[in-house]
Order: C-alpha cells, then sequence, then structure tokens
C-alpha cells in the first residue's frame, strides 16, 4: 500500500480537505517532508518560497489573491516544489470537462468571455476571464484591440474572442463563457462552482456538479506531484493568466452596473 503523506496544514480549509483523504493524507506538525496547505491572502507568494526554503515537498494555495506578474514568475523560478493552485472559478476537473464539450462542439466560430464583479474583486474577474480565454481557445490568445469595455483577442487557431468586464455595486464575482459552432457550450464560473452546458439540434445537456471541494481537488493533484514527480502546470496557466489580465485592464466597463451588454447577470 502507498504510504500516506503528511500534510502541514497551515490555513483552516485544508483541515477537512485532510479529513476527507484519510487514506492517502494525514495532518503533520512539520513542514519537512510534508505537503504544505497555505490560504492565498496578500502576501503569499514568500509563505510559499518559506515553506519550499523549510523543506516542504508540495505547496497548495487556497484561494490565491491576486500578485504582480513579476513576483508570480519569480515564484515559477525559484520555487523548486511544485505548486498547485487551488482557483475555484477555474477548477481543473470542470475545466477538462468543459474542454471536452468544447471538443465536441468544434470548430468554434466566435468565443465570448463576460465577466462582472464588485470593483474591489476587478483584478480577479480579469484573471478568470483571462483564464477561459485560454482554456475555450486551447491556448493563451493573442490580444488584436481593445477599448473601453470590450476587447478583441484571437485564440492559436484564429478563432475570435470577445472579452468584457463590468463592474458592480456589490455581489460575487462571475464568469461566462459562450463558445458559438455546430453546438454552442456555455460556462458559468462563480466562487460556489462552475455549470457546463451544451445546446444543439438535439437539444440541452448539462453536465452533472461535482461536489467535491476545490480545496480537496487541489491537495489530491499535490498528492499525487509528488508521487509521481509531475509539474503540474497552475503557476504557468496563473502566470499566463496574470500577464494577458494585465494587458486586458482597459476592458473594465465603469458604466451603470445595470448595464446587461454582457449578458452576465
Amino acid at each position: 500500500m502507498t504510504p500516506s503523506m503528511p500534510v502541514r496544514v497551515l490555513s483552516p480549509l485544508f483541515h477537512s480537505a485532510v479529513a476527507e483523504l484519510p487514506v492517502s493524507s494525514h495532518l503533520s506538525d512539520e513542514v519537512r517532508g510534508s505537503v504544505v496547505g497555505l490560504d492565498g491572502a496578500p502576501g503569499w507568494i514568500p509563505r510559499v518560497l518559506e515553506a519550499a526554503a523549510r523543506g516542504a515537498v508540495a505547496a497548495v494555495v487556497a484561494h490565491p489573491a491576486s500578485t504582480p506578474v513579476e513576483d508570480l514568475r519569480d515564484l515559477r523560478e525559484r520555487v523548486g516544489i511544485p505548486v498547485v493552485v487551488d482557483r475555484p472559478r477555474v477548477r481543473p476537473d470542470l475545466v477538462a470537462a468543459a474542454e471536452a464539450a468544447i471538443a465536441a462542439g468544434r470548430p468554434a466560430h466566435l468565443i465570448s468571455v463576460d465577466g462582472i464583479a464588485p470593483t474591489p474583486r476587478a483584478a480577479t474577474a480579469l484573471r478568470a476571464v483571462a483564464g477561459w480565454m485560454r482554456v475555450a481557445g486551447g491556448g493563451a490568445p493573442r490580444l488584436l484591440a481593445q477599448d473601453a469595455g470590450i476587447a478583441l483577442l484571437e485564440s492559436p487557431a484564429g478563432i475570435p474572442i470577445t472579452a468584457g468586464v463590468i463592474l458592480a455595486a456589490a455581489g460575487p464575482v462571475r464568469v461566462r463563457v459562450r463558445v458559438i459552432g455546430p453546438e454552442r457550450t456555455t460556462i458559468l464560473a462563480t466562487s460556489l462552482g462552475v455549470e457546463v452546458s451544451s445546446e444543439s439540434e438535439h437539444g440541452q445537456t448539462i453536465l452533472p456538479a461535482l461536489h467535491e471541494s476545490t480545496t480537496r481537488v487541489a491537495l489530491r493533484r499535490a498528492i499525487d506531484a509528488v508521487r509521481t514527480g509531475a509539474t503540474p502546470s497552475d503557476l504557468d496557466d496563473l502566470v499566463a493568466d496574470a500577464e494577458l489580465a494585465q494587458e486586458l485592464s482597459r476592458i473594465i466597463d465603469v458604466t451603470d452596473p445595470g448595464d446587461r451588454r454582457y449578458g452576465v447577470a
């Protein structure tokens, strides 16, 4: 039997995840030799680097706060251990399901990615929008033009992508993706989960909801990375999304939050 992996919990978010994985993980008081679970409050990058310096074998970061791109690049170069990032609006298990649904509906003719967020969370919304453009388009898109409230991009396969973000007075960050082709795939991402549906001439298919918490998914992936020696793509993806989000800062629409041009309610 594969031995259980020690987990040093530095955020209460991970206590239940460890409890729900009793065969593959157990709590530890030591950082050295453990997977370390941290919260993503501002200043999370130095905490990850400190854990790595103290001998952690992997780090899991829950809900990372927006961070300058330069700091993310520096972390990627220096950390030296697998880092898994728990991003509830871009959770990897549903990303895989969304990719399969999008592939079934190809060739896509147009991709639209729209977000809405309260002003303090605008950076979070932009990063999630960037992430879903990368997923829906099959790779990091190229920015062609942008103006107040909207941007035009192109996927690596040449598919046009439009993107926009509206600022709201209050409420959660929400992102909606539409991939339009012979079938239409719609993705709605919030902090509570990701919904994926497909429509065609035969009707609508809604993918079943996933009830495993995103922190448990992230911890599971970190343990697998340590055991297999694989390097998760999380930091590469986060850097790519943060770089694009930085480019897209002009698409934030500061008009009346009651405006529903982008169809995100």
